[in-house]
């Protein structure tokens, strides 16, 4: 491909103008993820931390496969003929979309911001925990053998994890003060801490996590709560909602694409930060057309900054 054709196609890329060319660009992710999914390094797996690293790359590509659902559009015809011709809700799509946030924010958190194998095992612990925690409220609805054995062993998991996480040197080494911070984490069912040197530091929201994904504050400021905005039945979401389908405005559509757009950035984050996590599907990126592997970490780059780059396919553009 000549580099005007290579620009020409870079931008189309970049500036979709309809649901039918978000669509197409995010054919483009599901087949670099699935091309990592279905590698043969992606069949073995040297610790339980790194096995689920790799079921978090399956979901990722999951939830690109059901957005790209929503983003062809439902369409209904009643009994008496009357019909609903194709319509795409943003604020499902921005939900999927806020779930996708959580998702690469919390591999970030758990597999790129820790220092040393110790910080890792601490917060992949809390992880665990906070998730277990979480489904032993669901103690009353057991009704049979297996439900009680399963929430048996879970409580032993738990009691695992949280013994795991006592017995390392870091946090013996830990003031009385930041271990007091990590019981808080474990009794408030949360992870979201970072070491820095050693003390702890807290995120009390999701909002604050795009902080440690090296996210320009420009791009990402108060990105969570626009997702939640839309994600909640909120009283703009509702009013906003009459507005996206009013006749022959069709801002629904303007709306998905821009709210595709955000998705865009975070898969991108994603695919780069896999990379750093496990290097060897540096190969199967770089094996992708020039102008997927321009695509994927064009957003990336946009989105943190040159520093993070997957390769420097970007530079081919000129």
């Amino acid at each position: 491909m000549d580099i005007e054709t290579l620009r020409k196609t870079f931008l189309e890329m970049t500036h979709p103008k309809t649901l039918s060319d978000c669509c197409s660009i995010l054919e483009r992710y599901l087949n670099y993820y699935f091309s990592v999914l279905t590698s043969k390094q992606e069949e073995t797996s040297k610790s339980l931390i790194d096995a689920d690293a790799k079921i978090v790359n399956q979901m990722i590509f999951l939830k690109i496969l059901s957005i790209k659902k929503i983003l062809e559009g439902v369409e209904y015809e009643g009994r008496t003929g009357l019909r609903i011709n194709a319509v795409v809700d943003p604020t499902m799509l921005i939900s999927m979309v806020r779930n996708v946030y959580e998702t690469v924010a919390m591999f970030h958190l758990v597999y790129l911001k820790s220092n040393g194998p110790e910080e890792r095992l601490i917060i992949y612990s809390l992880w665990v925990i906070a998730g277990l925690n979480y489904r032993q409220r669901f103690v009353t609805n057991i009704i049979s053998e297996y439900g009680e054995h399963k929430l048996k062993d879970e409580k032993e998991t738990i009691e695992h994890f949280r013994k795991t996480i006592t017995e390392t040197s870091l946090y013996s080494g830990l003031s009385l003060k930041n271990k007091e911070k990590i019981d808080r984490a474990i009794k408030e069912k949360d992870y979201r801490i970072v070491f820095e040197d050693k003390e702890i530091k807290v995120f009390n929201s999701w909002q604050q996590l795009n902080q440690i994904m090296g996210c320009k504050p420009q791009i990402f400021e108060n990105i969570y709560t626009y997702f939640s905005l839309y994600a909640h039945p909120s009283n703009v979401s509702v009013f906003t909602f009459a507005d996206m389908f009013k006749k022959d405005s069709e801002e629904f559509k303007r709306l998905a694409i821009t709210n595709t757009g955000f998705l865009f950035v975070l898969l991108s984050i994603f695919a780069a930060d896999y990379i750093k996590v496990f290097p060897e599907t540096a190969t199967i990126f770089n094996d992708l057309a020039l102008e997927d592997q321009i695509l994927i970490n064009h957003h990336n780059i946009f989105a943190r900054n040159e520093s993070y780059s997957i390769n420097d396919a970007w530079k081919e553009l000129g």
